[in-house]
């Protein structure tokens, strides 16, 4: 037998034997003199018998009756100052003659507010000392031959009432404490017979334990069968401590548990059973949700160390709720809850490294079935919060394991509309090979809006998703494909966000993209190597829908037919123009294009194009033009107004109102008491200039448009009427500078 496991593991039989060898001692000092006499000896040879001090208020003996009664006894820990096992009463009856035949045949033992205080040091308990007393090898014994007579021992009717045990981690700082523990062992035998135990105990907050215990002393091998029923889990709240952040754990916990092993061999057991826990609730010691559930089960079919070995049948958890919290730092309450600094890790032998690496571990579940699986997410990182939940969620999968191929679906619901399905293929040891297919249906999208924004500087305001997803991994190479699906996705007319991380055009891209029945569809293939340190799936991601994006932002809100649609928007009619430009960009003839789509489709519809110029803006805007110009002038040696190339006149309308030296050209132009402010000192040089520049660009627009229309794309001219609004100082139009498109009939 394991000499350290078989000192543990024996504890409780090494200090019954030696109350028992105490008594035989009693027993013999009786027939010499009184009952005070044996106490005397008791406490005076204490230490020599077993190592402490001890004390007791009285000590009655019956050498007829074999009774002994002790009462309010003390054993002292080892400094002889604090008590270690206290008792109110002790009462054993023993049969005095089966002495003569080498038996030890003790009928009763009771014990009556019995208090044991243990301490724990690492490995070192405070009672070490003991078993080390009376493990200690009889060198009398070895220098005798002869071979000496077993003994038989067996204890009957034990029983323990309104006692308590104190635990204490010296270490960690930790208690654990059991009040009012009563139990009842109807029999044990320490000899030759195999020592058949029951054990039947009720909790001091709730619940019971009823075990059996079948034992070998010459073979060592056991058995070991164990029934609790509810046993109320919140006295495991202080050993939770120890590795989480936990503030409360409530629940009843029901376990059958059978072992079979060998304490010889002490890693070699086989363990058997299931357990539930119904009503779970844990908290976090901020008070908040960690996890609540209904009810969990899990049914254990074998585990066996020795092998590495542990095997699920089914394991179940119905109606479970819980959170996920993130802050602006990026923390979480769950690392929260995980972040207990742990005790120091023992140092593992090599012998024991060796021993552990031979064998992988060989875990695998029958089957897994969660349903009804409850998460709410908030998260304060965005500029405005986030506030989810996903719902419903169902948890299935037959035959998992660690080494081979698994197969697990999962679905639910996501917010107020939506559901999702996914299903994963792969195998937990081997990442660089999965396969994940994800169904997402009429996501609302609404809600993710906080994290929209801060990319396309608008506000979603309407919109349902949903995407059809594959990516496959081979050899750690990713080759992913999703069809996205949006319909009516809408954005607020003005930005939330001035400055996005990405300049799109989100609005005018989604115009674009959406079909007659306002839906979206887009295929963004992914791929990339998950193994590089640079690979992120989100950047992958939002990459290619930028780039789609941007191909399409260049072409007009909608389709000529969606703007005179029933459901056409007051804006759309409207091509936004530049005051600076003579002529259109390449999105305002994007829109004339689809517009003259519509007129060749519809012969009997005359165009209506009315320019409706901002003057005061333009002069504005054309004045700090030409002011930016004469500082690119005088920055750049050669360059005149006459030689100014398209390169050069792009490179002056890059230049930024707040560039430091700009404003210092400009108030050498104007100074500060004749205008203050870029665009004041601007109109107040070139506001003569910029009038005449503005009328000649409005009249140049015009004409532009107007052949663009007729010669470009083959318009009937009189079909056509392109017209600019005139100037009124007291009545001009202050909004944006816009083409007004109508359609009329004949």
């Amino acid at each position: 037998m394991n000499v350290k496991a078989k000192k543990y593991l024996k504890v409780a039989g090494i200090v019954l034997a030696s109350i028992v060898g105490l008594l035989i001692v009693a027993v013999i000092v009786l027939c010499l003199s009184a009952g005070h006499i044996a106490q005397n000896y008791l406490e005076k040879h204490g230490p020599e018998l077993v190592g402490r001090q001890l004390t007791m208020k009285k000590l009655d003996l019956s050498p007829l009756s074999g009774t002994v009664v002790i009462d309010s006894f003390s054993m002292k820990e080892a400094d002889g100052k604090r008590d270690f096992v206290t008792f109110d009463t002790l009462y054993v009856q023993l049969k005095i003659w089966d002495l003569l035949s080498h038996k030890v045949n003790v009928r009763h033992i009771h014990l009556d507010g019995a208090d044991v205080k243990v301490a724990q040091r690492d490995s070192v308990f405070n009672f070490t000392d003991i078993i080390e007393k009376f493990s200690k090898p009889d060198t009398a014994a070895d220098k005798d031959t002869t071979p000496s007579q077993k003994w038989e021992i067996g204890l009957y009717d034990i029983q323990l009432r309104h006692c308590s045990a104190h635990y204490k981690d010296l270490v960690l700082n930790t208690h654990f404490d059991m009040r009012d523990l009563n139990l009842g062992i109807p029999g044990v035998y320490f000899s030759n017979k195999l020592t058949d135990m029951g054990l039947n105990l009720n909790f001091e907050q709730g619940g019971s334990l009823k075990s059996k215990l079948k034992y070998d002393l010459e073979t060592s091998k056991f058995d070991i069968t164990a029934q609790v029923n509810h046993f109320t889990i919140s006295g495991i709240e202080p050993y939770m401590r120890m590795g989480v952040r936990v503030g409360s754990v409530n629940g009843d916990m029901n376990v059958y548990a059978h072992m079979t092993g060998d304490f010889n061999h002490i890693m070699n057991f086989n363990l058997e059973g299931n357990s539930s826990i119904d009503n779970l609730k844990v908290t976090d010691d901020k008070g908040r949700l960690v996890l609540t559930t209904r009810h969990t089960s899990a049914e254990l079919k074998k585990m066996s160390l020795a092998d590495n070995q542990i095997w699920l049948g089914k394991v179940v958890a119905e109606d479970a709720h819980s959170q996920l919290l993130l802050d602006k730092k990026g923390g979480n309450n769950f690392t929260y809850f995980s972040s207990v600094p742990q005790a120091p890790q023992k140092k593992t032998t090599a012998a024991q490294s060796d021993a552990a690496s031979k064998k992988p571990l060989d875990f695998r579940i029958s089957e897994l079935n969660f349903q009804n699986i409850n998460l709410k997410i908030h998260d304060d990182a965005p500029r405005l919060p986030f506030n989810y939940e996903v719902s419903g969620m169902n948890i299935k999968a037959n035959n998992v394991t660690l080494d081979k191929y698994n197969d697990v679906s999962v679905n639910g619901r996501m917010g107020g509309t939506g559901t999702f399905d996914m299903r994963w293929r792969g195998s937990v040891n081997d990442l660089t090979n999965q396969n994940i297919i994800l169904n997402l249906t009429n996501i609302d999208l609404k809600p993710f809006t906080s994290y929209f924004d801060p990319i396309f500087a608008y506000r979603i305001t309407g919109g349902n998703l949903s995407l059809v997803s594959q990516n496959v991994i081979t050899n750690n190479n990713l080759k992913g494909a999703n069809l996205l699906n949006i319909y009516d996705c809408e954005v607020e007319k003005d930005k939330t966000v001035q400055k996005p991380e990405y300049k799109v055009p989100l609005k005018m891209a989604l115009y674009i993209v959406k079909d007659k029945d306002d839906k979206i569809s887009i295929d963004l293939p992914v791929s990339g190597n998950v193994n590089s340190p640079e690979f992120s799936y989100k950047k992958i991601i939002v990459k290619t829908l930028l780039n789609f994006l941007v191909k399409v932002a260049e072409s007009p809100f909608r389709s000529l037919a969606k703007l005179f649609g029933h459901d056409a928007s007051a804006d759309v009619d409207k091509i936004k123009i530049d005051p600076t430009l003579g002529e259109l960009d390449v999105q305002g003839y994007d829109k004339l294009n689809k517009v003259a789509d519509m007129i060749k489709a519809k012969p009997q519809l005359t165009l209506s194009i009315h320019q409706e110029p901002n003057y005061t803006d333009a002069i504005s805007q054309l004045a700090v033009l030409e002011l930016k110009r004469d500082y690119y002038i005088h920055t750049h040696a050669g360059k005149t107004a006459a030689n100014l190339e398209p390169i050069d006149k792009d490179a002056i309308r890059q230049i930024a109102d707040g560039d430091d030296g700009l404003k210092q050209f400009a108030a050498t132009l104007v100074p500060d008491n004749e205008a203050s402010g870029l665009e004041q000192k601007a109109l107040a040089r070139y506001r003569t200039s910029a009038m005449m520049e503005a009328d000649q660009l409005i009249e140049k627009r015009t004409a532009a448009v107007r052949e663009y229309m007729v010669m470009t794309k083959g318009l009937n001219a009189q079909r056509i009427k392109v017209a600019t609004a005139p100037y009124n100082p007291s009545t001009h139009y202050s909004g944006d500078s816009f083409f007004k498109v109508d359609l009329s009939g004949e």
